[in-house]
């Protein structure tokens, strides 16, 4: 959800178990997803990838905190990712400022990666990501 405004982001209601799920016109082949929370973090969340129609967990913590999150995607191509988030880490809602998949060409090392097409779902403040 890189707009490249980095004053957008995904806010959610002020209840845990929150969630939300981006799907992608065309499926993405990534090496690393990137998030970047906000002081209202999830404390207790975890992250799925959508391939070949089969949802896999592919990170799961109780030890959220504010700041960059990464983690290492496997290598095959995804529909959608979901964040479900279990339990705030402060009162209030969750916010996530931005996302970024990075993907791996050969020789060049880590490159961002602006996965363009995608629709998002979600449980959101006021129904909007703003």
């Amino acid at each position: 959800m890189n707009d490249g405004n980095v004053d957008t982001r995904w806010a959610s209601t002020a209840e845990d178990s929150q969630w939300l799920k981006l799907d992608f016109v065309k499926p993405v082949k990534a090496h690393e997803l990137a998030i970047l929370w906000e002081d209202a973090y999830a404390s207790e969340y975890s992250v799925a990838l959508t391939s070949d129609g089969r949802e896999t967990e592919i990170f799961k913590t109780d030890k959220g905190a504010k700041g960059l999150v990464s983690i290492k995607t496997p290598d095959i191509p995804f529909s959608s990712v979901s964040l479900k988030c279990a339990k705030r880490g402060l009162s209030g809602d969750f916010r996530t400022r931005d996302w970024n998949i990075f993907e791996v060409r050969s020789g060049s090392g880590r490159l961002f990666r602006n996965v363009e097409g995608f629709a998002v779902h979600g449980q959101m403040e006021e129904g909007r990501c703003d």
